[in-house]
């Protein structure tokens, strides 16, 4: 977003490097939602961005009128004894030669198709979010459990999420998505045996979950 305003968009939030933590994307969500003059909106927030949307849903529930989280980052169950590092591909690996010749292992490593490589390039154009991503957004709902009490969301949750996931795990020990779905007061689930990280081979039900969703809440 640093060339924006260049672009004309008057109502962009510029954000310097390093940061892009709650406060800022917040704003920055504000600031959007304002400019277009529009009061209410779903929220819905896939992989690392499930962490800027609950936080969202928590911030402004007079501006959410629903929360749907796709494959999403989860909070966790309690906070972690040992908080985590850097949650994300390491910077020297945020190339697009070098990420293309790791792309032959997307499928065995993360169960992601190869292919899935020519929907991240360039990577110079992405690298500073994948920065924030895997420094401040992914690490955020360990680091700071206690700015995240989702047991308190006025909004209505949706969660749609596959057992299989191994970017975002669902089950303990990797994953703690399972282990904090009791935490969600008003809490829509809808799970998947198959389909990994990008839930493949049930778009029509991700489709007819999330209307249904909406229709039901709105």
């Amino acid at each position: 977003m640093k060339q924006a305003r260049e672009l004309g968009y008057s109502w962009a939030v510029v954000l310097a490097p390093h940061q892009g933590g709650r406060q800022e994307q917040d704003a920055a969500l504000i600031e959007l939602l304002d400019t277009l003059n529009i009061e209410r909106v779903y929220v819905l927030g896939a992989s690392a961005g499930g962490t800027p949307a609950i936080r969202f849903a928590l911030d402004y529930p007079e501006r959410a009128s629903g929360l749907i989280l796709l494959s999403s980052a989860p909070v966790w169950d309690k906070k972690p004894q040992k908080l985590p590092g850097r949650m994300g591909p390491a910077s020297v690996v945020n190339r697009n030669y070098l990420m293309w010749l790791l792309s032959p292992f997307f499928q065995p490593i993360f169960g992601l198709p190869s292919n899935t490589i020519y929907g991240m390039l360039p990577l110079h154009e992405r690298r500073a979010g994948i920065d924030i991503d895997a420094t401040i957004t992914n690490p955020d709902m360990a680091v700071h459990y206690e700015h995240y009490p989702v047991e308190t969301l006025k909004p209505p949750v949706l969660l749609l999420h596959a057992k299989d996931d191994r970017v975002v795990p669902f089950a303990p020990p990797q994953g703690q998505v399972q282990a904090s779905l009791h935490r969600y007061p008003n809490l829509t689930t809808v799970l998947f045996d198959t389909g990994g990280y990008m839930i493949q081979g049930h778009p029509g039900k991700v489709r007819h979950a999330i209307a249904q969703f909406i229709r039901e809440t709105s």
